[in-house]
C-alpha cells in the first residue's frame, strides 16, 4: 500500500474501465447514528454524514429515521447523484442472500432484495458505492465480494467496503480524508492510498477534540466523540478498506 494504489477486480467482464473525473460528483450521504434494529449506535455516522457532503462535498445528506429504502428509491440515483455513501451496520454472512443485509432504519435490507432493487433505484447509473460499515467486502461463492461485489454486478463503476468491523471514528478520519484526496486526485484507487498512508503516519487523526485531516483540514467534534487525542495508525484502523472494480 506504501508504494501501489490497490483495486480488487472480480472480473474484467464486469468492470468499466473508462475513466471520468471524480472531483465533480455529487454525493447521497445516508446515515444511522441512533440503536436500531437491535444493532448498536454508530455515534460519527451522524458527523460522517454532515461533513461529507455539507462541508467537504457537495451533495445531499439523511440521517436516522429519514435513512430508509423508500428515500433511496425516491432520489434520482444516477442523474442527481454520483455517489452514494452509507454510514451503516452492513453484514455478510455466508450462505443464502437473505442472510446478509444492509441497515436501513428499523429495516434490514437484504442482498436479496437489494438485488431485486438495484434497477427500480438506477443503481446501475451510480458511479461509486461506498459502505463505510462491517464486513462489507466480504464474500462466497454466492455473491463474490459482498456487497461491493454485488454493486459491481449491478452496475455500478467503483464498490468500497471493509473486510472486517471498523472502529466508527476510525472510519469518520479515513473516510472523511479519502473523499478530501479525491477531490484532487486523478484515480479514486490513489485517493484511498494517500488516506491510508496519512493514517499510518498519524497525519490524519483527532487531536485536541478535532478531527485533524492530512490536507490541513479540520474539524470540531461533539463532545461525545472526543475522548482524548486519538491516532489510527495501526493497520486494523485502515486496512480494512477496500475497492473494487473500477480503479480510475
Amino acid at each position: 500500500m506504501e508504494k501501489y494504489s490497490l483495486a480488487l477486480i472480480p472480473t474484467f467482464a464486469l468492470t468499466d474501465t473508462d475513466y471520468q473525473r471524480s472531483n465533480n460528483f455529487n454525493i447521497l450521504a445516508m446515515g444511522i447514528s441512533k440503536s436500531t434494529v437491535g444493532l448498536p449506535a454508530i455515534p460519527a455516522a451522524g458527523v460522517e454524514v454532515d461533513f461529507l457532503s455539507q462541508k467537504i462535498w457537495k451533495g445531499q445528506g439523511f440521517l436516522n429515521e429519514e435513512t430508509t429504502v423508500e428515500q433511496l428509491k425516491k432520489v434520482n440515483l444516477g442523474s442527481s447523484f454520483d455517489i452514494v455513501h452509507l454510514a451503516t451496520h452492513a453484514e455478510f454472512l455466508a450462505g443464502e442472500f437473505k442472510n446478509s443485509f444492509i441497515l436501513f432504519w428499523q429495516n434490514k435490507l437484504s442482498l436479496k432484495t437489494l438485488q431485486r432493487l438495484s434497477k427500480n433505484i438506477k443503481l446501475n447509473k451510480v458511479k461509486m458505492l461506498v459502505l463505510s460499515a462491517c464486513q462489507s467486502a466480504l464474500g462466497d461463492e454466492k455473491a463474490e465480494l459482498g456487497f461491493s461485489g454485488l454493486a459491481i454486478n449491478a452496475g455500478v463503476k467503483t464498490g468500497l467496503g471493509t473486510l472486517w468491523s471498523i472502529d466508527d471514528k476510525a472510519s469518520l478520519v479515513l473516510m472523511s480524508d479519502f473523499y478530501s484526496h479525491l477531490k484532487t486526485e486523478s484515480l479514486k484507487a490513489e485517493a484511498l492510498r494517500k488516506a491510508q498512508i496519512a493514517m499510518l503516519k498519524g497525519e490524519s487523526a483527532i487531536k485536541n477534540g478535532q478531527m485533524k485531516l492530512s490536507n490541513g483540514e479540520s474539524l470540531a467534534l461533539p463532545q461525545s466523540l472526543v475522548e482524548g487525542d486519538s491516532e489510527y495508525t495501526h493497520p486494523y484502523y485502515w486496512a480494512a478498506f477496500t475497492l473494487i472494480g473500477n480503479w480510475n
